[in-house]
């Protein structure tokens, strides 16, 4: 949300796809560079452009949010077009519960 104007909505939704569910987070924000995507889940990176640079952070909300995923064997990614905003999707596996008391 920080990275979008004020007051435009971010929408939110998952979705169930085979044995994982699917989460998407699409903002209509400042976008991310095609020469950047690569990056941004890179430990203490931020994409370098003035609007950033009035935005607090030190670049490791994303890292972060990549290894909790990755710990739990999912899969995140964006799609970004620079001044029409990004869509992150990130999924997550579920596992039939077994010998439950």
């Amino acid at each position: 949300m920080k990275y979008s104007p004020a007051g435009s909505d971010v929408f939110i939704t998952a979705a169930e796809n085979e044995n994982e569910i699917v989460v998407t987070v699409k903002d209509s924000g400042i976008g991310i560079p095609p020469v950047e995507i690569n990056k941004i889940f890179d430990r203490y990176f931020r994409v370098p452009n003035t609007y950033t640079k009035s935005i607090s952070g030190i670049g490791l909300g994303l890292y972060i949010t990549k290894s909790i995923i990755k710990r739990h064997e999912g899969t995140i990614f964006v799609e970004s077009k620079e001044g029409e905003g990004s869509t992150f999707k990130f999924t997550l596996p579920f596992y039939q519960a077994t010998n439950l008391p």
